[in-house]
């Protein structure tokens, strides 16, 4: 299922379906690919567990690196201007991402780390079968956190140092 060889810089990325992604994720392993999902985060703890997937319609998903910092500090009072979005300002939202999926070297798992990211004027909602895939991923990564005996308070400080 291999797209061929790597996209030239002067065209476009082919527009890859989600479930073709999440099908054969190791196929297109450091391709530059399109692909289009709503972003949700499944993890115990936005900020001490940032695990955010891409999902289609039919439940189909891929996870995602963070593309965005989780928080930006507050303006200084009498600052103007925008804020940076942060990943929050993307959750449950559609969006069309150009990225590649990359090989996790340390825990072997897939990433796909978007280089542009836009967000689309999409209304659809997930469908019952991806409301039902988000339930059981949230269900499963709180699972695996409580079986490691770590809960996302203390993984935060063992990785800050406390």
């Amino acid at each position: 299922m291999n797209s061929g060889p790597p996209t030239p810089h002067n065209s476009q990325p082919p527009v890859v379906q989600l479930a073709a992604l999440a099908r054969a994720t190791r196929d297109f392993v450091d391709q530059v690919v399109v692909v289009t999902g709503n972003v949700q985060h499944v993890g115990a703890d936005y900020v001490t567990d940032p695990f955010f997937v891409l999902i289609d319609s039919d439940g189909n998903w891929l996870r995602v690196d963070a593309w965005a910092p989780l928080e930006v500090p507050p303006s200084p009072p009498g600052m103007i201007g925008r804020r940076p979005l942060e990943m929050r300002d993307y959750l449950e939202k559609w969006v069309r991402l150009v990225g590649m999926i990359r090989q996790d070297a340390r825990r072997g798992h897939y990433l796909f780390r978007a280089q542009k990211v836009e967000i689309q004027p999409v209304e659809t909602q997930l469908g019952e079968a991806a409301r039902g895939v988000l339930r059981q991923l949230r269900a499963d990564r709180g699972a695996r956190l409580r079986e490691a005996g770590v809960s996302a308070r203390s993984a935060a400080r063992r990785t800050s140092g406390e």
